[in-house]
Formats: C-alpha cells, sequence, structure tokens
C-alpha cells in the first residue's frame, strides 16, 4: 500500500492506501502478541489520520470538489491553516518525534524487533516509504506553482471546519503520552492492563535493554527522516529522479493484483452468474411462464363453451349423461 501510493495522483486515495498501510502496522503488532502496541497505534492513527482526511476536505472544499494532485500546487500561499494542520498530521504519519505516530509505530516495532527480525525490516522499510509519499503528497498539492484557476480564489475554510482540525492537531502532538512512558505504566497501558492481563499478556512487555530499545528508535527514525530527505530531493528540489514510467504503471496498477483477482475470481464468477441467470430465464422462468400460458389457453377455449344460450347448455348436460352411460356399459 505505500508502495502503491507513491504513484497515486488522487489525494484521497493516497490517504486510503496510507491507512491500509497503518492498519498493516496494527496487524503486525497484533500477529506477534503486541496487543497493547496495536491499540496504542490504532488510537494515534485515529488522531492524525483524521486530521489528514479533514485538511484535505479543505482543500477540496477551497478547490471545488477536486483531488486530483495534478490539478494542485502553490496552495498554502492561499490556504495556510490547512497546509499546517496536513503538515502535523503528514510529519506524525511519518513517524517524527515527538508527534503520536513516532511513539505509536515504533513501540510495535521495537516489539516486532526480538521476535522476527525480517518482519521488522518490512515495517521499517514501509516507514521510510510513508515519509516519501506523503512528502509527495504535501509538495504536489502545497508546494510550488499554482495550477489552474480555483487556485486563485482558494481560501481557508472557515472557524467551523477549522476548529477540529487544531483539536486532532493538538491530540496529534500530545498523543504518544497515552501509551508512552518511561519510567512508570502510561494511560493506555492501565487502561488495558486488567483486560489483557486476564489474557495472561501484558499490556506492554518491558524491554529487556533500554538501549537495545533506544538503538532501535534511532534507527527507526533514521529511516522516517531518510524517507523525508529522499521525498524532498524529488518532489520539492527535484534533483532526484523518481522513477521509470513502467515502475509508475506498475504501482498505479496495484501490482496487478486487481487483475488476478479479476481473472481468477471476478471474471470467473459474472460467467457463472450469467450462465445462472440465463438457465433461471429460460428453464425456472420459462417452465412457470409456459405452464400459465397453457392454463390461459385452456381457459380460453373452455370460455367458448360459455355461450348464455339454454339450448346449448341442455345439449352439454345430454352429452354428458351419454357418455356416462357409455362408460358404465363398457365397464
Amino acid at each position: 500500500a505505500s508502495a502503491c501510493a507513491l504513484a497515486e495522483p488522487d489525494l484521497k486515495r493516497v490517504l486510503a492506501y496510507s491507512t491500509i498501510s497503518q492498519l498493516g502496522y496494527m496487524f503486525l503488532a497484533v500477529g506477534v502478541g503486541a496487543f497493547g502496541a496495536g491499540i496504542f497505534h490504532l488510537t494515534s492513527h485515529a488522531f492524525f489520520k483524521a486530521l489528514l482526511f479533514l485538511a484535505t476536505g479543505a482543500v477540496m472544499h477551497a478547490l471545488g470538489g477536486e483531488s486530483d494532485m495534478r490539478r494542485m500546487g502553490g496552495l498554502a500561499r492561499r490556504l495556510r491553516r490547512t497546509a499546517g494542520a496536513f503538515a502535523i498530521g503528514a510529519l506524525a504519519l511519518a513517524g517524527i518525534p515527538p508527534l503520536s505516530g513516532f511513539f505509536s509505530k515504533d513501540r510495535i516495532l521495537a516489539e516486532v524487533f526480538p521476535a522476527h527480525l525480517w518482519l521488522w525490516v518490512i515495517g521499517a522499510a514501509a516507514a521510510g516509504l510513508t515519509a516519501v509519499y506523503i512528502v509527495r503528497a504535501f509538495a504536489l498539492t502545497f508546494l510550488g506553482a499554482e495550477v489552474g484557476t480555483a487556485a486563485a480564489t482558494a481560501h481557508d475554510p472557515p472557524p467551523a471546519m477549522q476548529r477540529p482540525m487544531w483539536w486532532l492537531a493538538g491530540l496529534t502532538i500530545a498523543g504518544g503520552a497515552l501509551g508512552w512512558s518511561v519510567s512508570h505504566p502510561g494511560m493506555l497501558e492501565r487502561f488495558l492492563e486488567p483486560v489483557l492481563a486476564a489474557g495472561g499478556r501484558a499490556a506492554f512487555p518491558r524491554p529487556a535493554s533500554r538501549a537495545g530499545e533506544g538503538a532501535l528508535l534511532a534507527t527507526t527514525l533514521v529511516v522516517a527522516l531518510a524517507g523525508l530527505a529522499v521525498g524532498w530531493l524529488i518532489y520539492v528540489r527535484r534533483t532526484l529522479r523518481g522513477g521509470s514510467p513502467a515502475l509508475a504503471d506498475l504501482l498505479r496498477r496495484q501490482f496487478y493484483i486487481e487483475d488476478l483477482y479479476a481473472a481468477v475470481a471476478v471474471d470467473p464468477a459474472r460467467a457463472i452468474a450469467r450462465a445462472a441467470a440465463a438457465g433461471d430465464r429460460i428453464v425456472i422462468d420459462g417452465a412457470v411462464a409456459g405452464v400459465a400460458r397453457w392454463v390461459g389457453r385452456a381457459g380460453q377455449g373452455l370460455a367458448g363453451l360459455e355461450t348464455g344460450y339454454l339450448r346449448h347448455y341442455a345439449a352439454f348436460v345430454l352429452i354428458g349423461a351419454l357418455l356416462i352411460l357409455l362408460f358404465w356399459v363398457w365397464r
């Protein structure tokens, strides 16, 4: 998801890919038994991702619903408060201290490292990609030259739309205190301890070595900062080349996973559904409709016997009596 976000032109879809990536961190935590760390990141992610989505909504509000970053640029001059709020959420997403995303994401990686080294490597690599794509989103949206005529009239949203952003910005800045504490259990740990202790697990297992944990935090921070630097050089300074068109197409096509789903599951399911619909229409509906048509025609034929003349009814009675008599004779 982090890689796909690097080639996505739609700002909302970038944040959607980002959400998938961050959910991956949460499942990573649950997979190694770090339930408290997963819940901590769930809470922290709610703060900064809601902030990013609200800031994106403010941008779209200013541009008349536009979400394509190729039609944006230079909006920081027109939407200064929105750009500031987005920057806070972006830095939290990238895992830069002292914002909440740094503490919650690195708590997960610190607990993954002693369990599975390669999972830690994947998580750290995703952190670097996260920093690159969020710099790209910020640069294409708020930096550079203005694109289009809508940017000329863009402005920050009214206070009623700004207040929730700044409340979330405050939670993003201070949210790390919920689950991170050096000398004593944090608030979230104390809250979760009775529940997780009942299952035989600590909410936040204490690291074996503070020095080792510090080294892990420093490593992931360096990775995040390197990602920010790479993103800045590619999308702001433009001194680095971003990648080949083939790679960009691969990322936009989501590594062809959607095409694989379509070929393996969607297209066969549609073919089966079309065949079933044809069978239902021809066999089931045909049988029901055929019986209905037969009954209707039989009714129309019998309706011809209802002439309204007494002599005809008397003849029918006589014919019926003769048929009954013949039946009894031949029996």
